[in-house]
């Protein structure tokens, strides 16, 4: 036989075998949902895989509608002794997406950490044998493989399942491995718990943290890696943020000073602690460096997995760049219309300048001015977030004592009525003595929430409460806080009322925080 001919034959022979794998990839079985996703939630995000698998994401809402708009979180803790570590810091966190059900954007996270089927189904030549055992986390494997996995993941998906992938202005998302800010955010509960709940050491754990998480002893993990999904998931519904396999993040480690990130950068950050983490180091806080390289190769580490993100970019368009420029310019203004004159003078001052020193120095007083007053505008959205929460708590007590006044005073007017042979005298003086004495605590509360009325009213303008009223009611929803919704609409409604005419009506005012559970 010619060299031809076998070259021929050898050709025919691969492209039997390559149609033969391909036939049996597409012929294969779809997952069943107990691999991927054992605990599902009806609002769960599916998306499609390789080898008719499937991973699951939950959507993480931050209640801000503009592009350019970003919510103050507080990370780290003031309770650890690793400050240089964990040290508290502010940071700021947006979503990628526009949400449809909700005021606000949100990116997805991994509802549970990318397990070894969900791996080998992207990155090997041929399908795994879906099998139970190939639910564990994947580990062992180095920040570059990760990454190349997000790659590879995200390229499957524009190839094969664009059309479920979510857009934002046109541009579909991408996977990858989450931001440090991206990944406590959510392991903290996002909105969906308390500003005190999210900077707990810990999430909110009814039963304890041995039914949220995986960690070193007897009464959890003992020494063994588990299956994803087993425990139970945090508020946002997502399964093993904290133990289990420690999770690697995308950007490189920085230590914290007391004020901010220090300038050097290192390795890559892992967090959440693992199977083999003790109890009392399991906290949201919690944060190491590993440095991308150990003798002489990548470094793989056995108790170090995955879980990734899909977000979109931040400039999604040439129209979108127009929009973030002119969201810029225009808060620019609105800080220098909060400098007031001074702006306008050293603006004026600098473009007079005829010395080139004289005059950079004078723009980076203007450019200091106005970081200065929009760090106080964003303050003045935070305080008037933590007013209308106060506010909307004072309604619902002045509800609840109002209707346990009402209920009281009809049990005395049946029990105390002089016709009523069984009316005991000194059980009607007691009854009325409670009553009095319910009457104060109503009195009260309706004067603090009257008070709070005058006050915010008197310092900030309706379209300001109102943006930030959509901010906390999406919150309050998100934590499925019971009507707290409404009352704030109450609130907001009285403060509106009372911002355009200044009247004081606090009989009114009490009935429309009472008529919420009528």
């Amino acid at each position: 036989m010619s060299n031809a001919m076998r070259l021929f034959t050898l050709l025919a022979a691969v492209t039997i075998i390559g149609t033969a794998l391909a036939q049996a990839s597409n012929d294969q079985a779809a997952w069943a949902e107990a691999l991927y996703n054992p605990k599902p939630l009806a609002d769960d995000v599916v998306l499609p895989m390789p080898c008719e698998g499937s991973m699951v994401f939950r959507q993480v809402l931050v209640p801000l509608t503009q592009p350019l708009d970003d919510l103050p979180i507080a990370l780290g803790s003031s309770q650890s002794d690793w400050g240089v570590l964990e040290g508290p810091h502010e940071q700021h966190i947006a979503g990628s997406f526009t949400s449809e059900q909700a005021a606000g954007r949100y990116y997805l996270m991994g509802k549970y950490e990318v397990s070894q089927l969900q791996y080998d189904a992207v990155m090997n030549e041929t399908c795994p044998t879906p099998a139970r055992q190939l639910r564990l986390p994947v580990r062992d494997l180095s920040w570059f493989e990760a990454i190349q996995f997000s790659d590879r993941y995200t390229e499957w998906l524009l190839n094969h399942a664009i059309d479920q992938l979510p857009h934002e202005d046109g541009m579909p998302g991408f996977v990858r491995l989450p931001t440090e800010t991206e990944w406590s955010f959510a392991a903290r509960g996002g909105i969906a718990v308390t500003s005190t709940e999210f900077q707990d050491l810990r999430p909110p754990m009814q039963g304890g943290l041995s039914q949220y998480a995986w960690f070193a002893g007897p009464q959890s993990a003992n020494g063994s890696l588990r299956f994803t999904g087993l425990l139970e998931p945090n508020a946002l519904g997502l399964h093993d943020m904290l133990g289990n396999v420690d999770e690697m993040i995308f950007e490189p480690f920085q230590l914290r000073t007391h004020a901010r990130r220090h300038g050097q950068s290192g390795g890559f950050i892992v967090r959440g602690g693992n199977y083999l983490t003790p109890e009392s180091d399991i906290r949201t806080a919690w944060r190491v460096e590993q440095p991308y390289y150990r003798d002489g190769r990548q470094n793989r580490i056995s108790t170090t997995g995955m879980r990734v993100v899909l977000v979109a970019p931040a400039i999604t368009s040439n129209d979108r760049m127009r929009e973030l420029q002119a969201n810029w310019v225009s808060r620019g203004s609105a800080a220098d219309a909060e400098a007031g004159s001074a702006a306008d003078r050293l603006d004026k001052l600098a473009l007079g300048a005829t010395d080139s020193e004289v005059q950079q120095e004078l723009q980076r007083a203007l450019q200091e001015l106005r970081i200065s007053n929009q760090l106080q505008q964003e303050q003045r959205a935070r305080a008037i977030r933590s007013s209308l929460n106060f506010g909307a708590f004072l309604c619902t007590q002045q509800n609840q004592i109002g209707q346990h006044l009402n209920r009281g005073r009809d049990f005395l007017a049946l029990s105390c009525d002089p016709s009523n042979p069984r009316s005991s005298p000194e059980t009607c003086e007691r009854i009325a003595q409670s009553l009095q004495e319910t009457q104060a605590s109503l009195d009260t509360v309706s004067g603090l929430y009257s008070d709070s009325i005058v006050e915010l009213g008197s310092i900030y303008a309706v379209t300001d409460i109102e943006t930030q009223a959509e901010i906390v009611k999406q919150a309050v929803i998100a934590r499925q806080a019971s009507l707290l919704d409404r009352y704030i609409d109450v609130y907001v409604a009285n403060l509106t009322a009372y911002i355009s005419d200044r009247s004081i009506r606090r009989s009114n005012w009490l009935d429309s925080c009472m008529a919420v559970t009528r």
